[in-house]
């Protein structure tokens, strides 16, 4: 059940991610948002980082490119990717050391 309210999240936070893209030229932000998100959630449930930063990142490639952008979108899913690797190593890590204590 946990795995489908942080999947749901997830693609809840990249539809409303790609929203805000589509109404802003503020790219930093959007960028640091992708990846806070992704690393957040990814912390949760580190097993699926794969899927939550396909869920965050992907509508805003989707869009925009369906829009006529070019292919320069494909850069959220580095910044979702990247945010979810670290958030599944910092999730990861807490648990092997709560295990441990």
């Amino acid at each position: 059940m946990k795995d489908v309210v942080v999947e749901l999240c997830a693609f809840i936070a990249g539809l409303w991610l790609a929203q805000a893209d589509l109404h802003t030229d503020d790219t930093g932000i959007i960028a640091t948002l992708l990846l806070a998100v992704a690393l957040v959630l990814s912390a949760i449930r580190p097993r699926m980082a794969p899927w939550i930063a396909l869920a965050v990142g992907l509508p805003i490639p989707v869009l925009e490119i369906v829009g006529g952008a070019g292919w320069a979108p494909l850069a959220a899913l580095v910044f979702a990717g990247a945010g979810a690797v670290l958030g599944a190593a910092f999730g990861s890590l807490v648990r092997r050391s709560a295990r441990a204590a």
